[in-house]
């Protein structure tokens, strides 16, 4: 079929339903709304079709993926998709679950989040999460007012299924995080097609940041979350305005509830990505549907807002409106050093290769063929020379068609960009350009579905790959655009020479293997269709295995500290006793406890170290390790936290003043390996 049947432009040639020659119900179906084979149709060219010819049809012309009439089931009736869709979940499994419990919480956020569910498991905050909150030099049990509580609800639901674990807390960012992938197969599928679809969503959920950054798809933070119904809010809106699908409204407002419950105003990235589709086709969202989404997104954000400010009224509107919205925005509470300009708060351009390495290299080409497919399709030659308007009249009208035609290449190239280029101006965490991994994962899986049949597009991969090759951290290339090997995670996931040789070989397969465009689809041979799905998905499986492999992530040498010292407090203090804290040992050149405080599990009170020495009724007690060493009080040490300048005492025997030899376990080495603890940046 052609691109431009399946784009709403007003006043096109055929004049009828934009959308009629696509199967509604099975958008992949429909085959390849942007199909190109050989070149220019020539068909010499030695892997041509012919011009227009649609290869998701077989021979006798039928679409080899649409369902029959019958809706009954049965193992015959497999489609394609659905070993695509196996292959996917399988991949994602092994890198996001394999390992996930098997590592300590990381400071700040896996903490701070884990111990809000603990506490809605075990002490019924569930409305408004609360937590001891032990940064910026406190200690006081509280509510936390900074996000909406849909990532607690999820990680305490998760809690109580499977107990207050590490692998519980981080079950919801992982599944996020695999559904993330394969909805990036249906965007791919519904947009492109299935070779599109398959190749984009192993692309990512092997986008490296993704698996084995910080609060990316491995921690049990917000934002992989925040990705997956971002994405589909996205998804869903560019459906209504391409489609002119009003109906969809209500499951946009949906969409857009679940976005902002996930972490409150960062969901306003995803506003700013689908402005533009909004501006173009208003008519569509000037209806009853939009009054609809609009209220469906207020009602789920609505009894939250309301519970909190009327509980806590104006400390809500500061901290949630005033220290979470603007001074972050403004990168007033945290900036990294080795940006590039002076104006950003964080080094996006320096580490951005990194966080989507190999993905990175073959974006430029990626956009450049995409829409030399669409010109190939619209006129039948891709470098056909374009006649100059004679007008400003015409020239308006050609670009308005333009934008239509080109409106798939185009606004995935937008949405990456205004993600990437509005955190350049205003962010301050490398986990906030996670929403470009989506729209580069297409445009990238559209080249390499376009390279098994088109050998303009096979030229792109090859450029991207010798791109790779050359530029790659991976390759020990320090470039002013990646920095060091993995530098942000001190991580080695997979060699050097087997992340190369996949890219090469991988690359040497697909513009190889001219046929290979017949088998991603399924009807080649027409009678084998479920075992050739599995070519391309099993062929994926073996590239991406090579990128991406499931990680520990246990975070500094102050963490796991952290993660000794709670354990060995849990051991050592009953479950009825309360634990003192010293709210100094939580100032900000220090960092958080809330690792500290998930593991040891026990009543934590502020109490300052001067009051420690006349309160008897304190038999526990976290302190500065210098106070500790000259304590007028007999004590013996439960557990130090050396990164932290912190030590665990327990009060009542031993002598006065702690001291190093007091107890044999007292000192808590950093584990093997472990990278060192980095300055405090503040609260997520």
């Amino acid at each position: 079929m052609s691109l431009v049947s399946a784009i709403p432009i007003p006043g096109g040639a055929d004049g009828g339903d934009p959308g009629t020659d696509r199967d509604e119900g099975d958008p992949e179906a429909s085959g390849d709304g942007n199909s190109v084979s050989g070149d220019g149709g020539n068909p010499e060219s030695g892997d041509s079709d012919g011009p227009g010819t649609d290869p998701d049809r077989d021979s006798s012309g039928t679409d080899p993926d649409r369902d029959d009439p019958d809706p009954g089931w049965s193992p015959g009736r497999l489609r394609p998709r659905h070993v695509h869709l196996a292959g996917l979940l399988a991949f994602g499994v092994y890198v996001y679950y394999v390992g996930l419990g098997g590592y300590n919480l990381q400071a700040w956020d896996e903490g701070l989040y884990a111990n809000m569910a603990r506490h809605m498991v075990q002490d019924g905050y569930w409305l408004v999460p609360h937590l001891n909150y032990l940064g910026n030099a406190q200690a006081a049990f509280g509510p936390y007012l900074k996000k909406p509580p849909l990532v607690p609800w999820l990680q305490a639901l998760s809690m109580l299924a499977f107990g207050v674990t590490e692998l519980a807390a981080r079950l919801p960012s992982a599944t996020a995080a695999i559904l993330t992938g394969l909805l990036t197969y249906r965007i791919g599928a519904e947009r492109y097609d299935r070779r599109t679809g398959l190749a984009a969503g192993f692309a990512l959920l092997a986008t490296p940041y993704l698996f084995m950054g910080p609060n990316a798809g491995r921690q049990a933070t917000t934002d992989a979350p925040l990705l997956l119904f971002g994405t589909l809010f996205v998804y869903l809106t560019w459906l209504v305005a391409d489609r002119d699908r009003p109906d969809l409204l209500p499951a946009v407002g949906v969409a857009a509830g679940l976005t902002f419950l996930a972490k409150g105003f960062g969901a306003g990235i995803f506003v700013v990505v689908v402005v533009p589709l909004v501006l173009a086709r208003w008519r569509t969202f000037v209806s009853r549907g939009f009054a609809a989404c609009v209220g469906i997104t207020a009602l789920m954000a609505a009894p939250w807002l309301v519970t909190a400010y009327t509980r806590h009224g104006g400390e809500f509107v500061r901290i949630f409106f005033v220290e979470n919205v603007i001074e972050r925005a403004s990168g007033d509470l945290f900036v990294r050093e080795g940006a590039m300009f002076a104006f950003m708060k964080y080094p996006y351009i320096r580490q951005f290769g990194t966080y989507t390495d190999p993905w990175i290299y073959y974006l430029a080409p990626a956009a450049v063929v995409g829409v030399l497919a669409v010109r190939r399709e619209v006129v039948g030659d891709a470098f056909a020379p374009v006649d100059l308007p004679s007008g400003t009249g015409e020239a308006v009208t050609r670009i308005r068609a333009a934008l239509d035609r080109y409106q798939r290449p185009l606004f995935l190239v937008w949405w990456a960009n205004a993600v990437f280029w509005f955190f350049v101006f205003t962010g301050n965490h490398g986990w906030y350009v996670m929403p470009t991994f989506v729209p580069i994962a297409v445009l990238v899986g559209h080249l390499f579905a376009l390279a098994t049949r088109w050998r303009v597009a096979a030229a792109g991969l090859v450029a991207g790959t010798a791109a790779a090759v050359v530029h790659s951290p991976r390759a020990g290339v320090y470039t002013p655009l990646t920095g060091r090997y993995w530098g942000v995670w001190g991580i080695r996931p997979t060699p050097d020479w087997v992340v190369l040789g996949v890219v090469v070989v991988g690359t040497a397969l697909l513009v190889g293997l001219p046929r290979l465009g017949s088998v991603v689809d399924g009807d080649w041979p027409p009678d084998g269709r479920l075992a050739t799905a599995a070519v391309p998905t099993l062929l994926c499986l073996l590239l991406t295995a090579g990128l991406a492999a499931p990680v520990a992530l246990p975070g500094s040498a102050g963490d796991i500290q952290q993660y000794e010292a709670g354990l060995a407090t849990n051991d050592a203090v009953p479950e009825d006793a309360v634990v003192a804290v010293d709210p100094v040992t939580t100032r900000v050149d220090h960092g958080t406890l809330f690792g500290f405080d998930f593991y040891a599990d026990r009543t934590l009170r502020a109490v300052p170290r001067d009051e420690l020495a006349d309160r008897p009724d304190i038999e526990y007690a976290v302190v500065p390790s210098g106070w500790a060493e000259r304590s007028p009080r007999p004590c013996e040490v439960i557990a130090r936290m050396p990164a932290f300048d912190v030590t665990v005492l327990a009060f009542g025997s031993g002598q006065e003043g702690c001291g190093a030899a007091t107890n044999a376990s007292a000192a808590l080495s950093p584990a093997p390996g472990a990278v060192p603890p980095a300055p405090a940046t503040g609260a997520p």
